[in-house]
């Protein structure tokens, strides 16, 4: 909020006109059963899937792994420009997950 509201100051421009210049992506979230104690970051083949999809999607998207606070699921985010490649990033690293851990996603 700090840092925005310095950009206000700096250039002078009201957040509604600031906001307007900032592009919208599309994003895709799943939660993903994992057994207690999964480790994502050991799995070579989750990684190198993972560095695939944000090589494709480059500056324009982001792929975002975490485990929950609460409950035993890791949550798997894709954002992008299109909503049929995000989805079948999400979906590819989904199964990944799952076949490690015997699950199967969860729809949110």
């Amino acid at each position: 909020a700090l840092q925005w509201l310095a950009l206000m100051a700096k250039t002078g421009q009201r957040a509604d006109s600031l906001r307007a210049m900032l592009p919208k992506y599309p994003q895709v979230l799943v939660n993903v059963p994992v057994r207690p104690g999964y480790e994502f970051k050991r799995s070579s083949a989750l990684m190198a899937q993972v560095a695939q999809c944000q090589q494709q999607l480059g500056a324009q998207g982001r792929v975002l792994l975490r485990p929950s606070g609460t409950e035993p699921v890791m949550r798997v985010m894709v954002e992008g420009q299109d909503p049929k490649v995000l989805q079948g990033m999400t979906d590819c690293i989904s199964a990944l997950i799952a076949a490690e851990n015997q699950t199967e996603p969860l729809p949110i």
